[in-house]
């Protein structure tokens, strides 16, 4: 079995001098990571105060029931948790009955109020996308607003021109390229071909080359890395919004326009 280090992002950065509004939103079993980020604020900076907005069917099936029933008598008032039921049943309490989308995300802010400083949403990709627009709506930048996904959006494989200059039915080409592609990763660079319907990825996974990977869906951020050189085209994946114009970009949802793409996992 070959383990690799810790790559994961979805972090918060905690500082003891900090006072401030920390907002966690998350939908079933998403609630995993957000009460960490919650717990570890609460302790580490005990002038900050956390909201936590979770979404379940109900409450026989809500993650960590009994515990976030505790840490909120433990915590209070610095800690608020608002539950969320999409189908409750008879005797259910609920703060807001229906889903986390951009309606209840609404109505769930009005709730919380203004002063939030900082937001970490993992769940679907729908809901991820419906809160980050809302927050964005109350003046939130999106810069603090961080998120983890639970799949990724399919990808949406850029429309080329076949030889006769009509456009394939699914929007790929398999006879686009072969782009010549280098990876670079712990130091060594290596040349890939890749087909113009592959994602840097699965090239190099096809011809035998061992570049970070994890989910192979671009969710988990492991194959994250620098474009550094050439033009690539990006289908949606789990980057915070302002990292593509940054030059960063997930190998699996990365395909090449064109030769003399350079992706470099050392900096990614």
């Amino acid at each position: 079995m070959e383990v690799g280090v810790p790559s994961g992002r979805f972090a918060i950065d905690l500082n003891p001098l900090r006072a401030r509004h920390v907002l966690g939103i998350a939908a079933g079993s998403g609630i995993t990571p957000i009460l960490s980020i919650a717990k570890s604020t609460l302790v580490i900076e005990p002038r900050s105060r956390c909201t936590l907005v979770h979404g379940n069917r109900d409450e026989t099936s809500t993650v960590f029931r009994e515990e976030l029933v505790r840490l909120e008598k433990e915590h209070a008032p610095r800690l608020r948790v608002l539950r969320v039921l999409s189908r409750p049943a008879p005797g259910d309490t609920a703060d807001h009955r229906g889903r986390i989308d951009a309606t209840g995300m609404r109505a769930l802010i009005a709730r919380i109020g203004s002063g939030l400083d900082e937001a970490y949403v993992c769940g679907p990709s729908g809901m991820t996308a419906d809160v980050r627009m809302v927050l964005a709506e109350c003046g939130m930048e999106p810069s603090r607003i961080h998120s983890e996904r639970f799949a990724a959006a399919a990808p949406t494989i850029p429309r080329r021109a076949n030889p006769a200059g009509t456009a394939d039915q699914d929007g790929g080409d398999e006879s686009a390229g072969p782009y010549d592609v280098t990876v670079i990763d712990r130091g060594v660079a290596t040349k890939l071909s890749v087909h113009g319907s592959e994602s840097v990825l699965d090239a190099a996974l096809r011809e035998g080359v061992d570049v970070p990977y994890s989910c192979r869906e671009g969710i988990c951020g492991t194959c994250r890395a620098k474009a550094t050189g050439g033009d690539v085209h990006h289908d949606p994946g789990d980057l915070e919004p302002a990292e593509p114009g940054e030059g960063f970009a997930l190998a699996r949802r990365t395909r090449p326009a064109g030769h003399g793409v350079t992706l470099d996992f050392d900096h990614g």
